[in-house]
């Protein structure tokens, strides 16, 4: 995929979160373009979901997309198409989730953040029919912990959750990794090419020792609202 437009530090950005979003909730979620549905996404304003909250509403068109995120990101994730927030801040992501909760529950809510907080609220939060939990992270929140898929090794408790799910026993359960299809990734350069995709690079450093420090330092911090980028080769050289 080439962005035309798009300079290179911005393409750079793009492919790993796109796809984890798009996989999350086209290949997991089972949400379909012109379909509607309603989407709640934990962790709004971070890499993953600024883009999550884009294909659910610019792409998929969904109904109704909340995003949780502090104070300081709602206009942010608003103007991404997030209808509302949920300010972690004020009140718990249980309790935001449950008034914002569409009449027949949430079709997916997306979790970038893990955590177990919700797990015990599935039957109260998600639609009967046919309504899922997708996740990143799974039960982890400790930053050096997250893994994806393979964090099932080590949580037994997540792939029981999956399983049950499956024959509709349970809602659906799914701790995934990307899947690294290129028609996946082509609805990006749709909505980039239309002037509708926001791809925020929070920062930039250079592809030197400590470059490199810096860069993992703000991304331990947990806080960087868009991409971080290291530079091998600086921009028009």
């Amino acid at each position: 995929m080439r962005p035309r437009r798009a300079l290179f530090h911005v393409r750079a950005s793009l492919p790993l979160t796109f796809l984890t979003s798009y996989t999350a909730l086209v290949h997991y979620g089972l949400l379909r373009r012109g379909k509607g549905g309603s989407v709640a996404i934990l962790g709004a304003s971070g890499v993953t979901g600024v883009y999550s909250v884009q294909i659910a509403k610019k792409y998929i068109g969904a109904i109704k997309v909340v995003g949780t995120c502090s104070s300081k990101n709602e206009e942010f994730v608003k103007e991404l198409g997030a209808d509302d927030v949920v300010d972690y801040n004020k009140e718990s992501v249980l309790e935001g989730l449950m008034r914002h909760k569409p009449e027949k529950g949430w079709d997916v809510i997306y979790d970038y953040v893990g955590g177990t907080e919700l797990l015990h609220h599935f039957s109260e939060l998600l639609s009967s029919t046919g309504g899922g939990y997708i996740t990143i992270v799974g039960d982890n929140t400790g930053r050096t912990t997250m893994g994806g898929a393979a964090t099932n090794f080590w949580k037994p408790q997540q792939v029981l959750r999956h399983w049950l799910g499956r024959p509709g026993l349970r809602p659906r359960y799914a701790c995934i990794n990307l899947e690294p299809r290129p028609d996946y990734l082509a609805p990006a350069l749709g909505l980039h090419d239309k002037g509708e995709l926001v791809v925020p690079v929070n920062s930039t450093f250079d592809f030197s020792d400590e470059g490199i420090r810096k860069a993992f330092e703000k991304l331990d911090n947990g806080r960087a609202r868009g991409k971080v980028v290291a530079e091998i080769v600086k921009e028009g050289n």
